[in-house]
């Protein structure tokens, strides 16, 4: 459509930015092919999470095995923040997991730069910033990427 526009004249109209939801496993595992083809990336928690576990967060029943932190869901997003930092592609974060003052940072501390949350949390996440060492997040965040259950996660992040 861009090279049609221009061939009727319309010169300042640029090809958009294409960019990714990274929202199922099998994403996180073409991770590399997906950020070279994209111009920028964004972590769907929500998604990433219920697709991961298999499990729904709005399931009654099974709503016990929804691990938020779970160390495979660490590990992903860990990741995909090395492949888009190694291959120099923005890389943002959304879902509840990018607006909890208790994971957050852990996920800073893995190196997420851009948090996408609705407005209603954006005080929780400025305060939840400006009161976090980034050093202690980036030690912690490879504490939790070394312990093996939500439980220890869980742990280290309210002792955190």
């Amino acid at each position: 459509v861009v090279e049609e526009l221009h061939l009727q004249g319309h010169l300042s109209i640029e090809m958009p930015k294409i960019g990714c939801m990274i929202e199922m496993p099998s994403a996180v595992m073409s991770i590399r092919s997906i950020a070279n083809a994209s111009d920028f990336l964004s972590i769907g928690t929500n998604d990433l999470i219920q697709y991961s576990l298999g499990v729904e967060r709005s399931d009654t029943i099974l709503h016990r095995h929804f691990h938020p932190v779970h160390p495979s869901i660490l590990r992903m997003i860990a990741v995909v923040i090395k492949e888009c930092t190694l291959q120099g592609k923005p890389l943002s974060i959304c879902g509840e997991l990018a607006s909890s003052s208790l994971v957050l940072p852990l996920l800073i501390g893995l190196g997420i730069r851009e948090i996408s949350c609705a407005p209603l949390y954006i005080p929780l996440v400025k305060r939840t910033i400006r009161n976090l060492s980034y050093r202690e997040a980036a030690r912690q965040a490879q504490k939790a990427l070394a312990l093996t259950t939500s439980l220890e996660i869980r742990e280290l992040i309210l002792n955190f």
